[in-house]
C-alpha cells in the first residue's frame, strides 16, 4: 500500500512543519490537556465571579471552525496563541523524535574546498517555487552586517535538495528594507524544522529527507566571498 503523502499546504506552527494545521495537532493538544491536569496553566484561568454556566469548564478543549478554544482569561484564544506555554512546560514528557540517523562529515565533503578558510555557509534554495541565490545559513544580524528593525515578516515554502533526496519545509523569514549582500537568511528555526546538522568547516549541511533518510547539500564557497565583497561595499 502506498502511504499518503503529507499535505504541504498545511502547516503546524508547533512541529514548525507541514502536514497539519496547527489546530488539528494531536500531540499539541495532548501537551495542553496534560499541562491543564498539571495545573501548570492555573495562571490563564477566568477570573472568579464568571458566570459557569455561560462558560465551558476550565481546561476542556472544544473544536469550531478548526480553533481550538479554551477558558483562558475568561476568553477564546486560538491553540497556537498557546504554544509557547507547552514549550515551556513537560519538557520531559514531550515526545522525541522516532528515529535519529547517525551523520558524519568526511574528507569527500571538503572535495573543492579552499583552505585555509573562514566563509560562512551560502546555499541555493527554492523558496516559494523560485531559486534563490546567496542565501546564508545561521545569519543573526542584518543583511549587510548592521543590526536593523525588520519591517514585518512572511510565511514561505522552502524546498531543500531535489528527486528523493528533497525535503520542504515552511519557514519563518523576516522582511528587512536594506541594501542586502544576502537575498535570505535562514536560521535556527529552519535548520531544527529539517532537523539538519551544519558543519561552516565542511561547507556542508546533512539533514532529513522527506524520505526520512539523511541527505547532504553544499555550499558555495565563491558565492560566499562574493556576498562579503558585496558586504564590504555597503555604507554601514
Amino acid at each position: 500500500m502506498k502511504a499518503k503523502g503529507r499535505d504541504m499546504k498545511k502547516y503546524c506552527m508547533s512541529h514548525r512543519d507541514a502536514g497539519h494545521y496547527t489546530e488539528d495537532c494531536i500531540q499539541l493538544k495532548e501537551n495542553i490537556e496534560d499541562l491543564i491536569q498539571k495545573g501548570h496553566l492555573s495562571q490563564y484561568r477566568a477570573q472568579q465571579g464568571t458566570s459557569r454556566q455561560q462558560q465551558p469548564p476550565t481546561g476542556r478543549l472544544n473544536t469550531s471552525n478548526q480553533t481550538i478554544d479554551m477558558h483562558l482569561s475568561g476568553a477564546k484564544k486560538s491553540l497556537s496563541k498557546h504554544r509557547h506555554v507547552v514549550n515551556a512546560f513537560g519538557v520531559e514528557d514531550r515526545p522525541r523524535p522516532s528515529n535519529i540517523p547517525l551523520v558524519s562529515f568526511s574528507e569527500a565533503d571538503i572535495k573543492g574546498i579552499v583552505f585555509p578558510h573562514d566563509d560562512p555557509l551560502v546555499l541555493i534554495l527554492a523558496i516559494n517555487g523560485s531559486l534563490i541565490k546567496r542565501v546564508l545559513v545561521y545569519g543573526v544580524i542584518g543583511f549587510n552586517g548592521s543590526t536593523v528593525k525588520p519591517e514585518g515578516s512572511i510565511l514561505l515554502q522552502v524546498h531543500i535538495g531535489e528527486g528523493a533526496a528533497a525535503r520542504d519545509v515552511m519557514t519563518e523569514f523576516l522582511v528587512e528594507d536594506v541594501p542586502p549582500a544576502y537575498n535570505a537568511i535562514v536560521g535556527r528555526p529552519m535548520i531544527h524544522g529539517v532537523q539538519a546538522v551544519v558543519s561552516l568547516y565542511h561547507m556542508t549541511t546533512i539533514y532529513i529527507a522527506n524520505t526520512g533518510f539523511p541527505e547532504r547539500v553544499r555550499g558555495s564557497q565563491t558565492m560566499a566571498r562574493e556576498c562579503y565583497v558585496t558586504a564590504l561595499k555597503q555604507p554601514c
